[in-house]
């Protein structure tokens, strides 16, 4: 190309117009026109009369606009288009795919066209674009958009077919066909066409900003050939999941990306894709989290290629197939992150440094495909609670098989790790966490595998408790309670209602009474019972205030001969349990001579109140097409009552689930009737269960209690 002089012409200009500003009589350069440009020969890009965002550059003899990107602009003042106007050839450099539009009169003036620029791999080549018919005099805006174009010279193509007058020019080139793209070479982010995103650049990176949650970033007309892996580099801080579809946000799923946190530097990675074949439209749309997307490849094959170009290998034979690439699984074994999951009416959220699934309520759940088990016998989870709340596992789907069920207890605002009790699970399953009852904010879960059973070996037996000295309450395993020291007391604090204190192996040679040292600020029931919760009743420990202070009392005990484990189960109340003594006759041991205690008498059962004696209370929670309602049946007198029945009108209600009780129907009732375990209203407790439904439902319920 030859040298330049345009822009010197046009520095003659801009150096009258100074000196004229120096004139008081003359204050600016705007009676000074514009020299005559020829919109149908060679224009040169120097040539302007405004600019933003760019500069005049030399190279060699090349002189040129360099750096039109996003909001910059180039202005050229005063063109006549005397012939009209259907397309513009651009002579145009760009190291990525690059786009910038063509306005009249302003920058924001109607838009005549747009330019469309590939990578031109360093050498400046002509770009042409349509643009609608224009005549007259007008200013033209070339406005940058998409990537960093460097501009070399411009020409208008007239309306009519009478062709330009003859200049130094190039070839005319073909008119453009829609450009197709090749997902086998690297694909920019910032070409496709993003929704609710933002191009952004930092250095030399340009790409895309904010691809969350109802945001997606589209490519038409991607040329595929089959497809194994796709490669997307990214950045992101927390988790993220995407999903890449084919032709739009409802098309066919080709992919799901897991996308894990880079601590914000831009990394590749690669994940399973669909074998797609053809031309297809392909959307990158945001599904929880967000990322800063920067490009992506698709490959044959699973093998990362190598970013740096190298001579072509010589013919190999044919490899062996390789084998599809498998969908991602979960390790059970090891902590899985919540917000991995299939979060449905639940939200993922970051506090510091814990990411996590907020409020998994009744009617939201978070489900984890392809969970790879070989044997389980705990589940662990990692919670934030309130309140009381109840969280079911099952596998397969919200009706599947129950595996485990978390009653979970308040966390006062901390994220704390229970265990709970979980079915034997082997294979590869789908696993569910369902909301029930109450709110919690879930961040991460786990298994323990079921430890496979030694061949016996000679063991020593394990060590037998003796009843007949004072057993420490810290000795044995407690279940939602905590041992606690208070000076030289250390005890087994909050065995309150569904809480228990176990001793296994116990030696007992007949028994008659049972001393219990305990403390407690009012009123509580607790059980002792042989082998669990369910086994044999040995005692019913009916407990009274005792004004803050250790206590030892004696009790009622049944006569037990040989080896026992014993479990000390709590029904109302609270209680801090320090230690038990058996004794063999109603004698209380102490090393002070003290008057022998007389036998409690066995309580006697006192005759039931009458129903009005009983007091129900409910609470719905409704979300429209659903429902569950809190149930809780008080004692209100000052004896036990065993034995109870509520009877629900089917018009106020439809149960489909319920807990901790049985349900039938008779009539126009359902009949609810309770487990063995809470058929007896102890004096100030209750029977607590609920039930779920569906429709909707109202206010009050019509009820009769028996």
């Amino acid at each position: 190309m030859k040298k330049r002089r345009i822009i010197s012409t046009f520095g003659g200009v801009i150096l009258s117009a100074v000196l004229l500003m120096g004139s008081a009589a003359v204050p600016s350069v705007k009676s000074y026109a514009a020299p005559a440009v020829n919109p149908y020969g060679v224009v040169q890009s120097e040539l302007n009369f405004g600019t933003s965002g760019v500069e005049v550059v030399s190279e060699d003899d090349v002189t040129y606009i360099a750096g039109l990107e996003a909001g910059d602009y180039v202005k050229v003042k005063d063109i006549n288009f005397t012939k009209g106007l259907s397309a513009i050839a651009v002579n145009v450099r760009s190291g990525s795919v690059g786009l910038f539009e063509v306005y009249l009169d302003a920058v924001d003036g109607e838009k005549l066209g747009s330019v469309k620029v590939s990578n031109t791999e360093g050498a400046f080549k002509i770009a042409t674009g349509n643009m609608a018919n224009v005549e007259g005099k007008h200013d033209v805006y070339f406005v940058g958009k998409i990537g960093n174009v460097d501009l070399d010279y411009w020409m208008g193509k007239p309306a009519s077919t009478v062709e330009p007058d003859p200049e130094p020019e190039p070839e005319p080139q073909p008119e453009p066909q829609p450009e197709t793209i090749n997902p086998y070479a690297t694909v920019e982010a910032e070409s496709g066409t993003g929704v609710r995103t933002e191009v952004k650049t930092e250095g030399d990176v340009t790409y895309v900003s904010g691809l969350a949650n109802a945001c997606l970033v589209s490519f038409k007309n991607v040329e595929f050939s089959g497809v194994k892996t796709i490669g997307v580099t990214y950045r992101t801080t927390g988790v993220a999941i995407v999903e890449v579809r084919a032709g739009g946000i409802g098309g066919e799923l080709l992919a799901t990306l897991r996308i894990g946190n880079t601590n914000g530097v831009f990394e590749t990675k690669y994940f399973s894709f669909a074998d797609v074949e053809g031309t297809k439209d392909v959307v990158f749309v945001g599904k929880s989290g967000e990322v800063d997307f920067d490009s992506w490849i698709a490959l044959k094959g699973p093998v990362k290629p190598d970013p740096q170009p190298e001579p072509e290998p010589e013919p190999e034979p044919d490899p062996q197939p390789e084998p599809e690439p498998q969908p991602t699984t979960f390790n059970p074994y090891e902590t899985v992150q919540a917000e991995a999951g299939n979060s449905v009416n639940a939200e993922v959220k970051t506090e510091g440094n814990v990411t996590y699934v907020a409020t998994l309520k009744s009617g939201s759940l978070i489900s984890f495909d392809n969970v790879v088990f070989d044997g389980t016998e705990s589940f662990g989870l990692t919670y934030r609670a309130n309140g009381a709340a109840l969280v079911e596992v099952r596998a397969g789907g919200i009706a599947g098989e129950l595996l485990g069920t978390l009653k979970i207890g308040t966390t006062n605002g901390e994220f704390l790790t229970k265990t709970f009790k979980f079915a034997d699970v082997t294979g590869t399953k789908t696993i569910c966490l369902v909301g029930k009852t109450g709110e919690v904010d879930v961040d991460s879960w786990y298994v323990v595998k079921k430890t496979a059973t030694p061949e016996p070996e000679p063991q020593p037996e394990p060590e037998a408790i003796n009843p007949y000295e004072r057993v420490e309450a810290e000795s044995g395993t407690g279940v939602r309670t905590e041992v606690k020291t208070e000076g030289d007391v250390t005890y087994v604090s909050g065995l309150g209602a569904a809480c228990l204190v176990s001793f296994k192996n116990v030696e007992f040679d007949g028994a008659k009474l049972l001393g219990v040292t305990y403390r407690a600020n009012g009123p509580a029931v607790v059980e002792v019972r042989v082998g669990g919760i369910g086994g044999e009743l040995l005692a019913t420990l009916r407990i009274v205030g005792t004004n803050g202070e250790f206590q030892t009392k004696y009790f009622s005990f049944s006569d037990v001969e040989g080896a026992k484990d014993i479990v000390f189960v709590g029904k109302s109340g609270e209680v801090d349990f320090d230690s038990w003594i058996a004794l063999k006759g109603p004698v209380k041991p102490d090393p002070q001579p003290e008057p022998e205690p007389e036998p409690e008498p066995e309580p006697q059962p006192e005759p039931g109140p009458a129903p009005t004696d009983r007091k129900l209370e409910y609470q719905i929670n409704s979300w429209g097409t659903g429902y569950t309602v809190n149930f809780s049946v008080m004692n209100t007198t000052n004896s036990e009552i065993r034995g109870w029945k509520l009877k629900l009108n089917k018009n106020d209600v439809k149960i489909d689930s319920s807990w901790c009780v049985k349900v039938t129907e008779e009539g126009n009732y359902y009949v609810i009737t309770p487990e063995d375990w809470n058929a007896t209203l102890y004096v100030n407790g209750g029977a607590y269960f609920g039930i779920q439904g569906s429709g909707a439902i109202g206010s009050t319920i019509d009820y009769i209690l028996e």
